[in-house]
């Protein structure tokens, strides 16, 4: 099932809870049990398309309607559509209310676990550091991920030599590798000399 189906799926508790006519949205003078409905098929979508931000906005407009019930569920999508964009700090927070959430049940539970952990790893290790050598000689990494993926070339690429066989490569751990080629003032800041000659 798609994410927009199970989104759908969702509203009916939250639909069927909600009074008819009873709370007005602003877009149209539609009913927000109505509007909630078409928001949720909206976010469905653009989850389905991986656009974050739409997701985002449109989860914006769902928690600006007035009088109906908010499916809990919307709490991890925002926190993952948050995470998807960058913003871990506000997307840890957007998980821990979520988690916090009274009778939370098992829907989504494991994910926005998984997610936090991710999450809180985010913050600890950014994506890139940048260090300032002496005499202010700055020197940037950037964060390689753990995992696997092949290194060589395939044996059908021109040109490829004896000692480019394809393989596959898995790093246990995450570290950070200089974006740069070091430069002879990063090497005489760190080594105190500079063998370098023209």
């Amino acid at each position: 099932m798609n994410v927009a189906a199970r989104l759908f799926a969702i509203t009916a508790l939250v639909v069927s809870s909600a009074l008819p006519g009873a709370a007005q949205g602003a877009e149209s003078g539609l009913p927000a049990r109505i509007l909630l409905r078409q928001y949720i098929i909206e976010l469905g979508r653009a989850l389905d398309a991986d656009n974050h931000a739409g997701a985002l906005e449109v989860i914006g407009r769902i928690r600006g309607l007035k009088g109906v019930g908010i499916p809990r569920k919307i709490g991890y999508f925002e926190a993952f559509g948050l995470y998807k964009t960058g913003r871990y700090t506000e997307a840890l927070a957007a998980v821990d209310e979520f988690l916090l959430t009274p009778d939370i049940g098992d829907d989504y539970l494991n994910e926005a676990l998984e997610l936090r952990i991710e999450m809180r790893e985010k913050i600890a290790r950014p994506e890139t550091l940048r260090l300032i050598l002496p005499s202010d000689v700055p020197l940037e990494f950037r964060l390689i991920p753990a995992g696997t993926f092949l290194m060589g070339s395939p044996a059908s690429e021109a040109r490829r030599d004896d000692d480019e066989v394809q393989h596959e490569v898995s790093l246990s751990k995450a570290f950070y590798m200089g974006i740069y080629e070091v430069t002879q003032a990063q090497w005489r800041a760190v080594m105190g000399n500079n063998p370098s000659y023209f």
